[in-house]
């Protein structure tokens, strides 16, 4: 959703302001860091494997700059350090990085991968209201994107 004047995405930068406060909280700033860093490069080499995964299985797929397969490989290569590093030295934060990352998979299918006539009603009809209260305290709209799904 995005602002309807501004074109802005409000509610996301809401939510980021939010969970913001909610870090600043937080008693040991190094702990926060270790969730964080564990789970951002642990996507990150992971978007980047589906690069090279789709490199091979799609070769004619039109993309905007092609670079040779060093550089990617090079990345994975230093994400997988900076993923098997924490893991070792720093088990039981990993591994809350870890769950926290894993937490919104259930929501996700059971709520938003199923067709809506599949859904849950009660999940249903929270996220028509939450949607609808959303568009009407931050005066966003929903994007071409939104429509068509």
């Amino acid at each position: 959703m995005i602002h309807a004047e501004r074109f802005t995405p409000v509610p996301a930068l809401l939510f980021n302001c939010v969970m913001s406060l909610v870090y600043l909280t937080v008693e040991d700033v190094f702990r926060l860091i270790n969730y964080y860093s564990f789970s951002y490069w642990f996507f990150m080499g992971l978007s980047i494997a589906g690069q090279i995964y789709l490199r091979f299985k799609e070769p004619e797929r039109p993309r905007p700059l092609k670079l040779t397969l060093f550089y990617p490989v090079l990345f994975c290569m230093c994400t997988v350090f900076l993923v098997a590093v924490p893991l070792y030295s720093d088990t039981i934060n990993s591994l809350i990085g870890i769950g926290i990352a894993i937490s919104g998979v259930p929501v996700y299918f059971f709520g938003i991968h199923p067709p809506e006539s599949k859904r849950p009603p009660f999940f249903t009809k929270l996220l028509s209201c939450i949607t609808r209260f959303t568009q009407f305290t931050c005066f966003c709209v929903l994007t071409e994107m939104d429509i068509s799904e």
